[in-house]
């Protein structure tokens, strides 16, 4: 089982891949500790479990809604994440336009938000109201920059980034661009249209040509082989007429006589025992017909005597002498058999078998847990509070964008017509060191860089599918081959000679496949990352809080684990890869700590050898917890027995030690002692050479390059007639559109259906 509980730690495992390519199985480890705040220690509390997924808060649904629980299962995390869970308070708890708000981790981590009231933009109209004519000379709009309104007063706000900068923005162009952009929608639908017409005259071309270069199959002769034997020995090679004179006709019929192939095989399919010659097969089946014979002059002079009524009949189909078959339509299956198996269902139903094999019944165990439905699931979920959701942007005929950085966020804009700025909300969270103001507010889509677009501020989990998190997914590098094959194949699937095409193969061509970035596995917000933390480290919150200001230590409790992969316990380390401070109840508040480790494997079928067997949690202070940091810092130096290096650390292979205890190793390579008997056991896991025939190897070659060689010319037969083909579609698309072209670029100037029988045609132009 992946998940696990030890002693109040909760644990999960789960094997997997790193970006680099090492297989291995990755450990979880977490621990919920609250805050004394007389004290300003930790001690442990009730633990969650590992979270498998990002959980959203459930006011609302993705992508409208900020994420509330990190995904904890990564296989790796290169920083360690740190994330807030609260809520700002004004100091004193008097409500004020502004202020803010703090959380430090002296020589980790400093980090400040500016938390304002609710405000919004004021727009103006611009200098002048172009006309075409304006257009036409080479005039420009000029947009005055929007104002901000003064911020209301406010006293606390959730740390979401629901009030940060992002969401939603509606694209609301100025006529003249809305005119342009109209007549490229024209010319989109028609090339969309020409482009599904293509393909349709493509395929139909594909199969008239099949059609054509199909060659008729051979009829087949009729007869079995001995009639084909017989026939080419009577008439031979020779074409024409040909006639069986006497003596031909007298040696097939010897021929016959000789072969009792057929009879044998006759006796066979018939059930009946083989004769051993053929006189006994004629014998035989001279007497059969006797008999048969002597049964019709019997039944002829005696009356057949009267066959009782059978009282299944009318359940079975057929004529007398027929083969019958149970016809199961005549059944009363509701009267006669549904009772019964439903009654067998039941019961077969509440049966299971335990762990060992054992067989249970469910009802008189467990209880009769109805499963028809999903009913019987309400008694053991705890029951959530309903809560009112928040609702997605209305969805008009204006077109809206998202923004990349924050799907959830207040709002921004891109556009300067009034409806798409006058009364937009401004965000509430910000970043102190880099605010917005009027002059920046705007976002020209035109030159939009996602690598530089502004990040929401805040200290929540940060979303999967948000900028910059999202540009570090990609393919693995064992998956490039295979995903540059589709590539390719995806870009064949286009003309390179036809103009509409051009610009999609030139993307494709530009498209360089992702590499899958470790970074992408982070959790928290991409300001919010550090190198390492200890786990004993003092943490500063002001006004997370009604009182303003919390301090406390972080507990400085650590689990050490150790692993059985079915050869005895062997040590994992573990590092802290994130921290949670969950302050949404002020009055109690508490902090989530993620340890992670990862085992080796060569492959995955490693596992299946040397399955997983246990995995054990042993909990350590500090120093018990710096200890073992020492140890492993003197093992990646190589420090040996017996000495000291400069920072004091002993010199000792404290991992070949350790491994000692569980097992003992003699001879060469592959080889060790069973620790009972002492028997010598093959280790499966040595890298052994595969040694086999060599003789044939360059036979084989050679018919494998001839057979490439062969492949390689038929596709590129395929190719030109692909080529030839896609250029006939081509030209046909375009007659049955009547699109004409610009003859140097191909650029369509305009759009002339032909007339249709009894109507006229239409006329678009671009």
């Amino acid at each position: 089982m992946p998940e696990f509980e030890q002693h109040g730690w909760q644990g999960f495992w789960i094997p997997g891949r790193k970006c680099n390519g090492q297989h291995g199985v990755a450990v979880i480890i977490k621990r919920r500790f609250e805050v004394d705040m007389m004290s300003a220690t930790c001690r442990p509390a009730v633990t969650p479990p590992v979270t498998l997924m990002q959980e959203p808060y459930d006011d609302g649904d993705p992508p409208y809604v900020s994420m509330r629980a990190p995904g904890e299962i990564w296989v790796e995390k290169p920083r360690v994440d740190i994330i807030v869970r609260g809520t700002a308070y004004a100091p004193g708890g008097k409500p004020v336009p502004q202020f803010d708000v703090e959380m430090r981790i002296p020589k980790l981590l400093e980090s400040k938000l500016r938390i304002i009231g609710d405000r919004h933009l004021i727009w103006y109209p611009p200098v002048k109201w172009l006309t075409p004519e304006d257009i036409a000379k080479g005039e420009a709009w000029i947009w005055p920059d929007p104002d901000f309104s003064e911020p209301e007063p406010i006293a606390k706000l959730p740390l979401r980034y629901e009030y940060a900068y992002g969401g939603w923005a509606k694209l609301i162009q100025t006529p003249d661009v809305a005119a342009i952009a109209q007549e490229q929608k024209v010319i989109a639908e028609v090339v969309e249209e020409r482009r599904e017409k293509k393909k349709e005259i493509l395929e139909q071309l594909k199969k008239e040509e099949e059609a054509k270069n199909k060659k008729p199959e051979k009829e087949k002769p009729k007869g079995d082989e001995k009639a084909a034997k017989l026939a080419d020995k009577a008439f031979g090679d020779g074409g024409g007429e040909q006639k069986l004179d006497d003596e031909t006709a007298k040696k097939l019929a010897e021929d016959e006589a000789k072969d009792d192939g057929m009879k044998v095989v006759s006796a066979y399919r018939l059930g009946k025992d083989m004769p051993e010659t053929a006189d006994e097969a004629d014998a035989q089946k001279a007497a059969e017909a006797a008999q048969a014979k002597k049964d019709a002059g019997d039944e002829g002079e005696e009356e057949a005597e009267e066959k009782p009524e059978d009282p299944n009949a009318k359940f079975f189909s057929g004529a007398d002498g027929a083969t019958s078959m149970l016809d199961i339509s005549k059944l009363d299956l509701e009267d006669e058999f549904s009772g019964e198996l439903d009654a067998r269902a039941k019961a077969e139903a509440r049966k299971l078998k335990d762990e060992e094999g054992t067989l249970r019944d469910r009802a008189t165990e467990f209880g009769d847990i109805e499963i028809s439905d999903d009913s019987w699931a309400a008694k053991y979920i705890r029951a959530r509070p309903e809560r009112k959701k928040k609702k997605a942007p209305e969805q008009t005929e204006i077109p809206m964008m998202p923004y990349p950085t924050n799907l959830a966020g207040k709002g921004f804009i891109a556009s300067h017509m009034e409806e798409a700025v006058d009364k937009v909300p401004l965000p509430n969270i910000e970043d102190p060191n880099n605010l917005l103001d009027p002059e920046n507010i705007f976002v020209d889509l035109v030159e939009i860089d996602l690598d530089n677009l502004r990040v929401p501020a805040g200290w929540g989990v940060y979303s999967i599918g948000a900028y910059p998190r999202a540009k570090n997914f990609g393919a693995y590098f064992w998956d490039i081959e295979e995903i540059k094959k589709a590539h390719d194949k995806l870009k064949d699937e286009y003309d390179e000679e036809d103009p509409d095409d051009k610009p999609i193969i030139e993307a494709l061509q530009k498209f360089e496949v992702p590499l899958m970035n470790p970074l992408a596995f982070q959790e928290a917000h991409p300001k919010m990352q550090v190198k390492e933390v200890r786990g004993d480290e003092d943490v500063y919150f002001t006004n997370l809080t009604p009182e303003g200001n919390l301090y406390f230590k972080l507990p400085g409790i650590h689990p050490t684990v150790t692993i059985d992969m079915s050869e005895g316990p062997e040590f994992m380390p573990l590092r802290i890869d994130q921290l949670l401070f969950d302050l949404d109840d002020p009055k109690q508040p508490a902090v989530e700590i993620l340890w992670r480790g990862f085992y080796k494997l060569k492959d995955f079928d490693e596992l299946g050898r040397r399955p997983l067997r246990k995995i054990s949690v042993i909990e350590i202070d500090q120093d018990g917890w710096l200890e073992v940091q020492r140890k492993m810092i003197a093992k990646k130096k190589g420090i040996t027995e017996g000495e000291v290096d400069e920072e004091g650390f002993e010199k000792r292979d404290y991992e070949a030690e350790y491994k000692e205890q569980f097992k003992r190793e003699k001879g060469g390579k592959g080889e060790r002692l069973d620790e009972i008997s002492d028997a010598v056991v093959w280790d499966q896991d040595d890298e052994r050479e595969l040694v086999y025939d060599e003789w044939d190897q360059k036979i084989r070659d050679e018919k494998q390059a001839f057979i490439d060689d062969q492949k390689a010319k038929a596709e590129a037969e395929a190719k030109v007639r692909e080529k030839v083909l896609k250029g006939m579609a081509r030209e046909l698309a375009d007659e049955e559109f009547g699109i004409i072209r610009d003859p140097e670029t191909g650029e369509i100037l305009a759009v002339e259906p032909p007339e249709k029988p009894g109507g006229k045609g239409g006329k678009k132009k671009s």
